[in-house]
């Protein structure tokens, strides 16, 4: 699930204090609370402390600009208490306070008090009208903006690009603001209608959704022939990108697949040389002194085989040895029976993946025809 906002509360005291007490809030568990204090005075506030509703709490970030001070807490329980928070200065007496309390649910868990659920935090301030706090590339898509504005004056305040205003208080004199947005933005904005002192913070909020992604890849390999007395292995190398969108509950997986073939041992086909045994039996159509000639041939067949459709061209020499001389010429018309006796046998497979080697040794083939 995406991350999701809730706002606690947002006030503000005029009276002069060294420590102020918000409403009574009550935390969700295991909700990140974020709790932003501004406080000016006659100095630099000191840097304040931040308790209650049974929470511990940790300084995020703090910075000050003019005579002000805005400072940053998180918390996160999985059983909160309820009640008011309290921010101290210390010995420092503050001429005003402002602070807003909002909490985040469906963030990351671990670590203590929020620290697995802060990714990153950054600072700024100026004297302008407009202000952007700048956060480094987000570690997940999933993960959240939160921002809170610290001003001087009371100006009008114009969200950032995208945002959403969680919380605003300009009384006393003096403005706090809270936005946050559910996705990532390294640019956390404020525009103001006049040029006033002003400063951000800007956080980066841990999603505690982590997409999982089980990816099933079924990869063919068509072989036109296998040549059983070589022992062909492939090995694969996959690469793949994922581009999710987490816009959605149930994030949307699209695969770019790229699939490189690495060939362990080339698929070169030799020449094969095929020796066979053949027989002639020649019957002569005039003979002389009633001789029958049997003749014995010495035939060698040479196949060339070619990929994919097995073409098989014979080169056939015919020596013939006579050991007896005709008175006659005889017309001779030869019947050949040839039986090959082949060193080596071509095989053709059905097209299938994963040929291990035991695959190539079976003999539960079927033999192609001579």
């Amino acid at each position: 699930m995406a991350v999701s906002a809730t706002h606690l509360t947002t006030s503000s005291s005029g009276t002069g204090a060294s420590s102020y007490a918000t409403a009574s809030i009550s935390p969700t568990a295991n909700s990140l609370v974020l709790a932003a204090v501004r406080a000016n005075g006659p100095d630099i506030p000191a840097t304040p402390t931040c308790s209650g509703a049974s929470m511990t709490w940790v300084q995020v970030a703090t910075i000050t600009y003019a005579v002000a001070r805005l400072t940053l807490f998180r918390g996160l329980s999985a059983t909160p208490g309820s009640g008011a928070l309290t921010f101290d200065f210390g010995v420092d007496s503050e001429d005003q306070c402002h602070w807003s309390i909002n909490e985040f649910g469906e963030v990351n868990t671990s670590g203590t008090n929020g620290s697995g659920a802060v990714i990153q935090s950054a600072t700024n301030k100026d004297g302008a009208t407009t202000l952007t706090v700048t956060l480094s590339t987000f570690s997940s898509i999933a993960n959240a903006t939160y921002g809170v504005l610290g001003e001087r004056d009371v100006q009008t305040v114009t969200d950032g690009t995208g945002f959403t205003r969680l919380a605003i208080n300009s009384s006393n004199s003096r403005v706090i603001q809270t936005q946050w947005r559910n996705d990532n933005d390294t640019s956390v904005d404020w525009t103001l209608s006049s040029a006033d002192e002003l400063a951000g913070i800007a956080v980066e909020i841990a999603s505690g959704f982590s997409p999982i992604v089980s990816d099933s890849i079924s990869i063919l390999d068509t072989a036109t022939i296998l040549l059983p007395f070589l022992n062909i292995d492939k090995s694969e190398s996959i690469t793949i990108t994922e581009s999710i969108n987490m816009g959605l509950v149930d994030p949307n997986v699209s695969e770019a697949i790229t699939i490189t073939d690495t060939p362990i041992m080339s698929l070169t086909i030799p020449n094969l040389s095929v020796s066979d045994s053949v027989a002639i039996t020649e019957s002569t159509a005039s003979t002389t002194n009633a001789i029958n000639l049997n003749l014995s041939e010495n035939i060698t067949v040479t196949d060339t085989v070619s990929m994919g459709t097995i073409n098989v061209s014979d080169s056939i020499t015919v020596t013939e040895s006579i050991d007896l001389d005709l008175y006659l010429n005889p017309n001779v018309s030869d019947s050949i029976t040839v039986t090959d006796t082949e060193s080596t046998h071509l095989w053709s497979f059905p097209e299938r993946t994963n040929w291990s080697k035991q695959d190539i040794n079976s003999t539960d083939w079927e033999e192609q025809p001579e």
